[in-house]
């Protein structure tokens, strides 16, 4: 067997024979075939690489979970990573993750964090968030916002979540199509995700990657009530690089006075400041950093002098929100608190 970019060639006598794989978006092999189109093999996995109602098996071929060579022998079905192997139904790796002083709050022997739907481990020694900006395997912006037991009420908790699905939920099944400066394409979608936990220090630390230039930083934020004592005393909120707050006394003094809608503000409120948190900015001028605003408009056409309507408007996530932070993504920043996206290190 000669393995090519694209699956491998077997000889019969001196005459070659092609196979092609058919991926998924994790490398995975799920479809083997010869060049005639005939299919010989088609594979399908749990999360964690386990083969499970494995269809038409003509052929034999090994590679399989990530395109990693499954080694069968004496019925370990072990995964070989180059680095180390990798049991998958253990979801372990067999031996000492040779980078762990760069991830010590992580055991040193767990696949990709615990995490392989987000994911892979291309030689058993790193892992990276998953995409390569194409349509079918977009460009993936990931950010975690912790929340310690009590800190948030429920009212805080359903607007953050709900923000936080509006920017998963952003672009559909391909994400946001995103035209860049030399003109070709990326798509590009949100991973973010919200969670109650004990201690959100600890959470954070279990965050911590490198980046493309060799810095280390972190995806997890912690999200709280803290007041922002610097900026506009009437803010609903604020966020830096590392957390998210809402103002619960302003929050509520604007439902009071103003009318506006509680749900809408808070999820509003929580999907401006994670904007802040990813890099969005004032100036942008997108749905996404505009500012709630009320306006109340008058009509004349009426025998009683007029009719006041009042319109309310929230922060939205957006396209071009998408787009300003990815294009910004891992520039320099004004200032070391502003937030910003990371390309992580393959």
């Amino acid at each position: 067997m000669i393995l090519t970019e694209e699956g491998y060639i077997t000889l019969e006598g001196t005459t070659p024979a092609y196979h092609y794989y058919l991926k998924d978006h994790q490398g995975n092999n799920r479809v083997v075939m010869d060049q005639g189109g005939t299919v010989l093999q088609v594979n399908h996995y749990y999360p964690f690489g386990g083969l499970f109602g494995e269809g038409v098996q003509a052929s034999n071929q090994p590679y399989r979970y990530n395109g990693k060579e499954l080694d069968r022998q004496l019925n370990l079905d072990l995964y070989d990573y180059g680095a180390r192997h990798y049991n998958a139904a253990l979801g372990r790796w067999l031996t000492v993750d040779p980078l762990a002083e760069k991830y010590y709050s992580i055991s040193p022997y767990n696949y990709c964090a615990n995490n392989p739907v987000r994911y892979i481990d291309p030689d058993g020694r790193d892992g990276m968030v998953t995409g390569t900006g194409t349509q079918n395997g977009p460009y993936v912006i990931t950010a975690a916002y912790y929340y310690e037991k009590g800190s948030l009420d429920k009212d805080q908790v359903k607007g953050l979540n709900s923000a936080v699905k509006s920017y998963n939920n952003l672009g559909g099944k391909n994400g946001v199509k995103v035209t860049n400066e030399d003109g070709s394409v990326s798509y590009v979608k949100y991973n973010l995700s919200a969670e109650e936990v004990d201690n959100v220090d600890a959470a954070r630390a279990g965050t911590q990657f490198e980046t493309s230039s060799g810095e280390t930083r972190y995806y997890g934020n912690k999200v709280g009530t803290e007041a922002n004592t610097y900026g506009s005393i009437d803010e609903l909120g604020s966020a830096n690089n590392i957390r998210v707050d809402f103002n619960p006394t302003n929050i509520d003094a604007a439902v009071s006075s103003e009318g506006y809608n509680k749900s809408s503000l808070i999820k509003g409120v929580a999907i401006h400041e994670i904007g802040h948190n990813l890099g969005g900015e004032h100036s942008d001028g997108t749905s996404t950093m505009s500012q709630v605003t009320k306006t109340i408009t008058t009509s004349q056409i009426s025998t009683g002098g007029g009719n006041n309507n009042v319109t309310y408007s929230y922060p939205s996530t957006s396209a071009s929100f998408t787009k300003t932070i990815f294009q910004r993504r891992d520039a320099p920043k004004s200032h070391p608190s502003d937030g910003r996206i990371w390309t992580r290190k393959q």
